[in-house]
């Protein structure tokens, strides 16, 4: 993956993260301040499998090695 996918990922994982503390902005701050790891793994476990699937759609499901 190239700086470029790296930096498209990133951008799509940090607007889940927003996206998540906008849901738990009512979470008090001392709970958020614990939740706040929680919600960065979610934003993750999110984003990288739709990452994957558009991968498997455009690239196939196997890769070829030489």
């Amino acid at each position: 993956m190239g700086k470029l996918a790296n930096k498209k990922r990133d951008g799509l994982i940090q607007q889940e993260i927003e996206n998540l503390n906008n849901i738990f902005r009512e979470l008090p701050k001392d709970r958020r301040r614990i939740a706040q790891g929680l919600i960065e793994r979610i934003a993750f476990m999110t984003v990288t499998p739709q990452i994957l699937e558009d991968t498997v759609k455009t690239k196939g499901p196997a890769y070829l090695f030489k």
